[in-house]
């Protein structure tokens, strides 16, 4: 079978405490810190789960990180069921968890953290929790996505709205978000306790109508900037322009996606991942192997 990965690119940010201006985070300093301890010495407990470095190196020639981050849970295990009908609960013994991996690689000369995204793993928003935690304290730390072309550029008040198809996970907002347009209008779906928000914001089969352009380009402009969107999708037409197009526009985000195949007997592990991702990473450089 094959299946399909894709490794986000984000930039590590930090603002202080009282301090206004954003700068970009050290990275490569903390995870110096990291291999110095026992890495179970770095379990956080963010948002009720708790998340710890299983792998930290660091290649001096590449000077790139590899990291493996695991999430662990403190669920009750399914059981094995076979065909002939049997079936028994998965046991562990004290002081074992079911774990998630989620693997990074990490270029410190370029400030980017390549992130596979995995929804059992952990997350954008509790990766950047987990950051900050390690940190000194009255650090807020933020993973901005890295943008590949220019397409939000076409996202201005003078253009023509005709449909907005918006896909957004509302568990990743947090507290800056709070006083943003899209944070209002997607986060009242909180109290039905779902995760996913879909919005179809058009005119159904008429295709005369047109949206607020200037509210429209604020909130595309903010679920562009949102980590948690999964889906951002507007028909627009510039003005002088008669033509609508749809514009994909998470799909003008860097990352890398590979193909892997896999099996019972050959598994998706870490160590493929990061191999294909170094790869990845190699070739977009121009390094030879």
């Amino acid at each position: 079978q094959k299946k399909t990965v894709k490794f986000d690119q984000l930039k590590p940010w930090y603002l202080k405490e009282g301090e206004n201006q954003e700068s970009l985070y050290n990275l490569g300093a903390l995870l110096r810190l990291v291999t110095k301890t026992p890495l179970i010495g770095t379990s956080k407990r963010i948002y009720g789960d708790v998340y710890r470095f299983h792998i930290c190196n660091y290649d001096e020639k590449l000077k790139i990180w590899e990291i493996q981050i695991l999430h662990l849970r403190e669920k009750l295990l399914p059981g094995i069921a076979d065909s002939e009908g049997a079936y028994e609960l998965i046991q562990l013994e004290d002081g074992q968890y079911p774990a998630e991996s989620t693997t990074f690689l990490f270029d410190e000369t370029h400030s980017t953290l390549y992130m596979q995204r995995n929804i059992f793993g952990i997350s954008i928003k509790n990766m950047e929790q987990y950051i900050q935690q390690l940190s000194p304290k009255g650090i807020s730390v933020l993973l901005k996505p890295v943008r590949a072309g220019n397409r939000i550029s076409k996202i201005v008040p003078s253009s023509l709205y005709r449909k907005v198809i918006l896909v957004a996970d509302i568990e990743q907002f947090d507290e800056k978000d709070k006083n943003k347009t899209l944070y209002k209008t997607l986060n009242s779906f909180g109290r039905y306790q779902g995760r996913i928000v879909k919005v179809d914001l058009g005119f159904g089969h008429e295709r005369t109508g047109l949206l607020n352009a200037t509210a429209t380009t604020d909130l595309i402009k903010e679920a562009y900037g949102f980590s948690g969107t999964q889906v951002l999708k507007v028909r627009q037409s510039d003005p002088d322009d008669v033509l609508f197009e749809t514009l994909d526009l998470l799909d003008d985000c860097a990352n890398y996606k590979l193909d892997i195949e896999y099996s019972r007997d050959n598994p998706i592990t870490h160590g493929r991942l990061y191999y294909l991702c170094e790869e990845a990473y190699k070739r977009e450089r121009g390094i030879n192997s």
